[in-house]
Formats: C-alpha cells, structure tokens, sequence
C-alpha cells in the first residue's frame, strides 16, 4: 500500500514539471543506454529507478540503446529483470526494445557467434523482437539493429520503414551514433550510418556507447536528420585534451512525448525523478525539415554566449613534492562551463612557450556548482630551477571561449625519489614503432622524420624494464610532435596478450600544436605484463617522438579525482 502511495506522489510530482500544461501525446517514450548491468544486484539500482520513473510517468515504451550488461553474464541479465519487476509490480511493463551491443557479447564472442550470444541474452531478458526488426505501435515504426549490423541491411530497413509511414518519424534503436552528430561521435561514431541517415530527414536515431550525460546540450543534434544520445545510466565520460578521461556519476533518463507535429524530449534525474532544465526541453517539430533545424551546432553556437571570469578573478598556484596545485574560482555562465582549458608554458630566452595542455572538467552539470575549481599537475611536467605560466581559458558546450586568467611560479626541485628504467633522447632511434598490436612491421616515415601514422600503432620498449611484482608503479613522459587532423588521438599503456591497460585513456590535443609533454602514471595489474605505447583513434596524421622516459616509482602516486 505504502509503495503505491509513494508512485502515486511521484506522478503528480513529475506531471507538475510541464507535463499538466500538454495535451495528451500520441504515445510516451523513455531512453536509456550503456545500463553496464553487473555480477551483483546492486549494479542494476539506477536501472530499477529509471523504471519507477517511467511507471510513475506512465510511460508507453522503453528503448534501452545498447550495452545492457557490462558483460554477457547471465546473472547480469537476471538482475536487470529483477530491478524492473520490484519497480513495476504486478502492474503491466511498457513496450521494451533492446539493441543488442558489444558488451552484451564480451566473454563470449571468440568462441561463439553472435546469434547465438543474443539468442541467449534475448531470452534471459524475455525481449520480444529479434536484433534487427521494424515494429509498429500507433502508427509509428521503430526499427532496432545490432551494433554490428552491416550497411546494406542498415539501409533497407530505414527505407522500408519510410515508405510504410513517409508522414511520420521513425525512431531508430541503434547503440552506434551517427559519425560527427552527438557529442564525441567524431571518435565513436559511425561515417556509414551518417551517409544512410542523410538521405531520410524523417529518421530520429537513438543511440549509447559514449557514455555521455543527458545534462550536455551536445547530445541532440539536427542536420539532414535527427540524432539523440542516451548518455549512460551508470557513469559519463569527459574527453579532456591532454589529460586522461575524467569521469562522473550519471542517472539521467530520456522521456518523450510523441505528438502528430512535435516531439518533446525531457530529461530526469532517476533517483530523484526531478526534471533537467524543465522549461526548457528539447522540441523537435513535425514533419522535420532539415532548414528549420533547431538543434544544428552553427545555429547554437551562434546563438550562444561564452563563460567569464568575475572580474579581479586570479589564479593561485602551489609547488608540492608530488605535483602542482592551482585553484581559480569558477567562471560564469547560466548553462555553467562546459570545460576549462588548461594550457602550460615555460620561460626559455624571456619568452612563454607553450609546452602542454591539460583541460579540466567542467560544471555544467553539477548542482551545486562549486565556488573554487582546483586541478593537480604531475610534477613530471617541469623541470627544476625554471619559471612556468599556467593559463586557463572557460569554454561553452557550443565551444565560445571566455578570456583567460593566468598565474605564474616557479619549481625549485622535481626530485621524487623515483628509479629511471628507461631513458632515450632519441625514440625514433631507439624504440620500434609497428603498426598494430602484432607483428614486426614498422611504421614508415616522410622526408622530415615523421612517422606517417593513422589506426593503431605501439612504440615498443625492452621486456627488462618492466620486470616487478603487481601493482608496481611506474611514471611515463612523453615528448611528441603530432600533426593531427581534428580528431584527437589516444595514448595508453598497453599490455598485448591478454589485453589490459596500464592507465586510462590519455587524450592528445589535435592539430598542431608543436613539441607537447605528456606525462601519467601506472601500475602493473600482474607480474608478468609488459606493457608498449600504444597510439590510436583519431585522424590520420604525422608524429615524431623527442624524448620518452620511464620511471618506477617509489612512493604511490596520487589516484584521487585530479590526482593524474
């Protein structure tokens, strides 16, 4: 009685968040994505508040856009079934379609095929449609594909979903988005699905595999066609330039009201079934014309304003034994920042030259939004006895940057007691750079000594090096010139067989931008591995290394959110 009670005051809550002033729609949509369902219940508690959302909102249909466990596990797949079945009762479940992904076959897909992988995760979720498949409901089709789906396949089934219903939109389920839409769809996105897309402005296409946040206004995109991104229903990952991966929590949920000339697209926080930015959701109008396009980067960058510092806004920096500490207050804006640009400089001959980027997260979807922003920088960055000059620029989603404020010091030690197991002036000499993860072939290089590099490559390093037990902690500089196209490269520490890696993504600035310093830290996750350099993503491109160092630690290094 008491949990009837509870659904009941969280629909009247959600329907006073803009809801009561609508008519009543065609037919109410929820999405969700990279779910990443784990071996214990608890990692399908978001999944079980989404559902008391969508019952509380009455919600018609559920898309889950892909990656539904972390893993193929069965238990995973159980507790997923489970979550929904304690949010829903004995009340009747909306309509579930499911695109099957690349995590939903992970621990199973060298040794079987695909179809029978997600024959088996179709029945441990009792999903009713097959991996690719076109449904009806109330008019409108929508049409699921796998992850994997080959072009040829993807197209006929767009255009036979078209033809049977030009004057509506078709809603596809896909886990891959659309190359250059969404937000980091340049490195994650699919170049196929975008030329199939353009050619059918009726098609909406729901997708994952980000692992965005709802909260970011770049994940609704409009061109020739529409695009919406999920985000994930368990974390979200920022693509910080010359900085690792930074990651946060995320609850949100997608819910759209279908109506015969518009969609409503309004996004929730799940565990407190509260609206994002409720008076302001996301309209698409009916029929969409890709020249009326609400939601196309040009026309919101245009329309957008860029973050500032207050005025007298300064920035405080302190040398610590490990690393560099600086601290700013947070910049202004309404939409808060979407990052700060961190950019470094050294002193040579009395002149600032710029040496590294390190972005730093911004806040844009925090509340409350802190009043002092602070970073740390590996004290691998700087040399002993030199000047240096940290500037940090405020950046909007749509990419308008506010002006800078800057703060200098100076760094009298870097001596942290560590042990130098490699060292090399002359990487270009000294250590192998092959394509791929396997094989002996070396990547070529142009007249002027660069490598000509796009895909996958490693720099190779002696086995010896590496020699220590788990958990031995090692520190790598890099010195690299890269000349990139606009699509950032990724620097990792790579185990080959079996795969593992030693420090999270690491994310090159594109461009160029001259001689850039990268420096991270790792640690052996077994005796045994050896780890190489491994370069990839990103634009085809040209790069020579300067200089590589590596260093075993003797101290652990700091992991805490900015610790890196």
């Amino acid at each position: 009685m008491l949990k009837r009670v509870v659904l009941a005051a969280m629909a009247v809550a959600v329907l006073n968040c803009g809801y009561a002033a609508e008519r009543k729609p065609v037919m109410r949509v929820a999405v969700i994505s990279d779910t990443h369902v784990k071996e214990k219940a608890q990692s399908a508690f978001l999944v079980g508040e989404a559902y008391k959302l969508f019952r509380a909102l009455n919600v018609d249909v559920v898309i889950n856009c892909g990656d539904i466990g972390d893993h193929y596990n069965e238990k995973a797949y159980k507790h997923y079934r489970n979550a929904v079945k304690a949010a829903y009762g004995e009340q009747k479940l909306p309509v579930e379609f499911f695109a099957y992904a690349n995590h939903d076959l992970l621990r199973r897909k060298h040794k079987e095929s695909q179809d029978k992988i997600f024959a088996d995760v179709r029945k441990h979720l009792n999903i009713f449609h097959a991996p690719e498949s076109i449904t009806k409901l109330n008019g409108y089709n929508f049409v699921t594909v796998r992850q994997s789906i080959g072009e040829k396949q993807f197209e006929q089934m767009i255009a036979q979903a078209v033809k049977d219903t030009p004057d509506k939109p078709v809603f596809l389920i896909d886990h891959i988005p659309a190359h250059s839409t969404v937000w980091d769809s340049d490195t994650w996105g699919s170049a196929w699905r975008r030329k199939v897309l353009e050619k059918y402005p009726q098609v909406v296409q729901f997708s994952g595999h980000i692992h965005g946040t709802l909260a970011n206004e770049l994940n609704i995109w409009q061109g020739k066609f529409t695009a919406v991104n999920a985000g994930g229903l368990a974390y979200w990952h920022a693509v910080l330039m010359g900085n690792i991966v930074a990651t946060r929590y995320s609850d949100m949920a997608l819910v759209m009201d279908v109506y015969k000339d518009k969609l409503v697209m309004r996004r929730y926080f799940t565990k407190t079934k509260t609206e994002y930015q409720k008076d302001s959701p996301w309209v698409v109008k009916l029929p969409y014309k890709p020249e009326n396009a609400v939601y196309s980067p040009e026309k919101r960058n245009a329309e957008s304003s860029a973050p500032e510092f207050a005025k007298d806004s300064k920035v405080t920096v302190s040398v610590e034994a490990d690393g560099v500490v600086v601290k700013f207050p947070r910049a202004q804006h309404k939409d808060g920042v979407f990052y700060y640009k961190q950019e470094l400089f050294r002193k040579e001959n009395g002149k600032w030259v710029r040496f590294a980027r390190r972005d730093i997260m911004g806040d844009f979807d925090l509340n409350p939004r802190p009043a002092v922003v602070e970073s740390f920088i590996n004290i691998g960055y700087f040399d002993a006895g030199k000047e240096y000059k940290v500037a940090v620029t405020p950046v909007h989603a749509f990419g308008k940057a506010g002006k800078a404020i800057e703060g200098t010091f100076a760094v009298k030690d870097v001596n942290i007691g560590s042990t130098v197991v490699f060292e090399s002036r002359n990487p270009m000499k000294d250590c192998p750079f092959l394509w791929g993860l396997a094989g002996n072939k070396a990547v070529g290089k142009d007249k002027n000594g660069y490598y000509d590099f796009k895909g996958q490559g490693r720099v190779v390093f002696p086995d010896e090096i590496w020699k220590g037990p788990t958990y031995t902690q090692f520190r790598i500089t890099v010195e690299m010139h890269a000349k990139q196209g606009r699509n950032r490269w990724t620097l990792t520490m790579r185990n080959i067989k079996p795969t593992s890696n030693g420090n999270n993504r690491f994310y090159t600035e594109p461009g160029d931008n001259g001689v850039q310093r990268y420096v991270f830290d790792m640690y052996k996750s077994h005796p045994s591995y050896k780890y190489c350099l491994l370069i990839r993503e990103g634009s085809p491109g040209k790069v020579r290394f300067d200089y590589i160092k590596i260093e075993r630690l003797k101290e652990p290094f700091r992991r805490g959110k900015t610790r890196q």
